[in-house]
């Protein structure tokens, strides 16, 4: 029986920024309703939607959920630090409204919470691509990584480092796949005034965040489904440009790139104007490395590239910014280059399995993978549905192993529904 707990401060606040995306914020919300562990509240913060958004929020009879409406419009980073004022949990999540929660998510936060006292639990993410996905094939379909399913505490400092040094940003914490401590923000927002910053909330969080926390722990077990759909943002700048990523572009208004020297528009620029907007409001972060950031950038650009979008301003920006690079800029990019050559053929393979075995990554965590895996073979119609698999995946499956066979999947098959 789920009983009303917003008489007393709950254990988790799960707060879901949301406008104009009702067909996605349906199932993220009925992910989080699915939990077995109960002590939580959901604020649904509509920035003003136009579509059904208001009656979902407001119809699922249960008190935990409350709906929430900034007084004006807002651009995303502000609508982000607006909708955490609202949150009174002791961990706050913020949960995108094309993401999903497994069911046994919160019960397995609440245990490495008590056990590690992390003001940082950040989560090991699957991807989940919608049935609106623009490459039909991928559609319905999970991305799972292959894990370790330990917990394990992380060093801030080389995290950041890592971060600004090679723009390795996947465990980092960004908000939307981690449970930030109320103290921890509260902090951040005594220093800095807020906790996002544009004009990539996410990646701001992380420096933040990582600069502030006393403690900072992964765990490496997919409890959390990052959703792909056609109106994705991060998903769609990295693939199309088409109407998520134009729309974000058109909100944010005026110059996007105020202080990183590269103009092209690409997702590792994105992230390092934001590493760029937090380190003017902190001192003692590392320095954005310019060579990374035009070798990720230019990775960036060509992939877009294969995929047919128009990319000429950008590639202009990037050669520029290439020219610009200092001497040393230069033969830091000129190496880098011949290490991802070498890597590619089979003695660079070699060498780099023998690196990695015998100077261990600053997050110990296993990087194989990724399985992909399809609807139709597993038994799912939807991201929550893909959720419920995802739970016995975490359960019955050795992912160390990496290994599904044929006998596995048909064990899988036909995911229980929700029913708690």
């Amino acid at each position: 029986m789920v009983t009303d707990k917003r008489s007393i401060l709950p254990r988790f606040s799960i707060v879901m920024p949301t406008r104009n995306r009702a067909y996605l914020l349906r199932q993220s919300l009925e992910s989080v309703l699915c939990q077995g562990f109960d002590d939580f509240e959901v604020i649904v913060s509509d920035d003003h939607s136009e579509d059904e958004t208001a009656e979902i929020a407001n119809s699922t009879g249960d008190p935990r959920v409350r709906r929430v409406q900034p007084p004006q419009r807002m651009s995303m980073a502000d609508h982000f630090n607006w909708a955490s004022s609202q949150a009174s949990g002791e961990y706050i999540l913020f949960l995108c409204d094309d993401d999903a929660l497994t069911p046994d998510a919160l019960e397995y936060v609440d245990g490495e919470a008590r056990s590690s006292g992390g003001e940082l639990i950040v989560l090991t993410s699957a991807t989940y691509f919608h049935t609106d996905w623009f490459n039909v094939d991928s559609r319905n379909s999970l991305q799972l990584p292959i894990t370790t399913g330990n917990t394990v505490e992380v060093d801030t400092k080389a995290l950041l480092y890592e971060m600004f040094h090679k723009f390795n940003y996947w465990a980092s914490p960004r908000g939307n796949n981690c449970f930030t401590h109320k103290d921890l923000l509260e902090r951040i927002k005594h220093k800095v005034g807020r906790v996002f910053l544009p004009p990539v909330a996410d990646s701001s969080f992380s420096v933040l965040s990582l600069s502030e926390a006393r403690s900072c722990v992964i765990i490496d077990k997919p409890l959390l489904l990052f959703g792909s759909s056609a109106s994705s943002i991060g998903s769609d700048q990295s693939n199309y440009r088409r109407g998520a990523s134009s729309s974000f572009r058109e909100e944010s208004g005026g110059e996007m790139f105020q202080l990183s020297p590269l103009k092209a528009y690409c997702v590792t620029n994105l992230v390092a104007e934001s590493y760029f907007q937090a380190a003017s409001m902190l001192s003692g972060l590392p320095n954005v490395n310019l060579a990374h950031l035009y070798l990720r950038s230019q990775l960036d650009i060509q992939s877009l590239k294969d995929n047919c979008v128009d990319v000429a301003e950008d590639a202009k920006a990037l050669d520029e910014f290439r020219q610009l690079l200092s001497l040393n800029d230069r033969f830091q990019v000129y190496i880098a280059t011949i290490r991802q050559k070498l890597g590619k053929s089979y003695l660079g393979k070699k060498v780099l399995a023998w690196k990695h075995k015998v100077f261990p990554s600053i997050v110990p965590l296993d990087l194989t993978g990724p399985l992909n895996l399809r609807g139709e073979d597993l038994g799912f119609a939807n991201i929550v549905e893909c959720a419920a698999v995802l739970e016995r995946l975490n359960t019955q499956v050795n992912t160390g192993i990496g290994l599904i066979d044929k006998s596995t999947i048909a064990k899988l098959h036909s995911p229980p529904s929700c029913s708690r």
